[in-house]
């Protein structure tokens, strides 16, 4: 564990170095944010929420892998003679239940994505990277505070295809491949596989 942990940071902290030269550069370097919405991956357990005076089910559904929400933010990158562009984010995803109620379960990461993509014409693209899922968690949260169960990841993959109407503004679709693992011996494994549709707006000079 603490080999792999080493390895990770090593590697990020290459990726912030590559990112700062690039920006030295003379490039199109600027901010991003991005927002989207993702299904798939297994089911991790089915939710239910109950009413703390009268104990009626007032909400429940599956909390998945590979779902719901993320919002990422981070630097973007692309040489202005050239089809090549890169972005590298950290975000927060999570699917949760019970919203607003006493008894919210929430299983939430906080993903590490490098990404790159070769850009057909003005308004096309295509590309992926890597994913790295940290912090990745199971929280319950009563009146009483909060409980979480951390869980293990992989390195994920990702594939994008894009659409960029304006310089400013994009709308991806992609796909991503990771896993999950309960951080004990025979632990359960859980599919974060997913699609998901992302918009994103670039900013800053």
């Amino acid at each position: 564990m603490l080999v792999r942990t080493s390895r990770l940071c090593a590697g990020m902290l290459g990726l912030f170095v590559s990112v700062g030269a690039m920006a030295e550069a003379k490039s199109d370097f600027r901010f991003m944010m991005s927002l989207g919405y993702t299904g798939g991956g297994d089911k991790i357990l089915r939710g239910y929420i109950h009413d703390i005076n009268t104990g009626a089910l007032i909400d429940e559904k599956n909390i998945k892998a590979g779902e719901r929400y993320q919002l990422n933010m981070g630097a973007y990158w692309k040489m202005p003679a050239s089809p090549i562009s890169a972005q590298l984010t950290y975000g927060y995803h999570a699917d949760s239940v019970g919203n607003g109620n006493p008894g919210k379960l929430t299983f939430s990461r906080y993903p590490v994505e490098l990404l790159a993509h070769f850009h057909v014409n003005d308004k096309f693209f295509i590309g992926g990277g890597v994913r790295k899922a940290t912090r990745a968690s199971y929280t319950k949260a009563d009146i009483d505070g909060k409980i979480s169960f951390q869980f293990e990841s992989n390195m994920g993959g990702v594939i994008e295809l894009g659409w960029q109407p304006v310089p400013d503004f994009m709308l991806t679709l992609r796909g991503v491949s990771e896993r999950y693992k309960e951080p004990v011996v025979f632990g359960k494994s859980f599919s974060g596989k997913h699609v998901g549709l992302f918009g994103a707006y670039v900013f800053g000079s």
